[in-house]
């Protein structure tokens, strides 16, 4: 059974014992031990999907992405039979969840409406770096379709300076 054997999979499988699951691809197989009834059991990184915040209307029904390792058990027919994930570690989701209250803020969830001010800078206005997506089970889902780099004030760069190898920046 390959990756994309094992997330269609639990796609169509929708959980352990038909509940919704919250967990998500990409998947990446880190390991594999085989099970005495034939079948296998595959240790995968894929993600657990977190509401942003479940205290706010507006942002309760929004999932982001949050890295996990799970173990999904497979039978000799290749059909999942067990799925354990663990619980995420409280800290990274919260840092996950202040991430995405600032992206929001910023307006750089494709969308979403900014929630914060307006901060006028220098060059182009910034876009979008990530996107609102409905996934297979219905979920709204924020995820990053890109970056965005901003060139500010930084340090100086003295064209004339020796470089290290003696030669001179042009």
């Amino acid at each position: 059974m390959d990756v994309t054997e094992i997330e269609q999979a639990l796609t169509d499988r929708k959980g352990v014992a038909g509940e919704d699951s919250d967990l998500t691809g990409p998947i990446q197989v880190v390991g594999t031990t085989p099970t005495a009834d034939g079948g296998a059991t595959y240790q995968v990184t894929a993600s657990r999907l977190v509401p942003v915040d479940e205290g706010d209307p507006d942002l309760a029904s929004l999932y982001i992405p949050v890295p996990v390792t799970a173990a999904v058990e497979v039978d000799d027919h290749d059909s999942v039979v067990g799925v354990q994930v663990p619980d995420s570690d409280p800290s990274t989701e919260r840092e996950a969840r202040a991430f995405t209250r600032n992206l929001i803020a910023n307006g750089a969830v494709r969308g979403l409406t900014r929630s914060g001010p307006v901060r006028r800078a220098a060059g182009p206005p910034p876009r979008s770096t990530h996107e609102v997506t409905t996934d297979p089970a219905g979920r709204r889902v924020i995820r990053r379709t890109g970056f965005s780099l901003t060139f500010g004030a930084g340090p100086s760069h003295d064209h004339d300076k020796q470089a290290e190898n003696g030669g001179t920046h042009r």
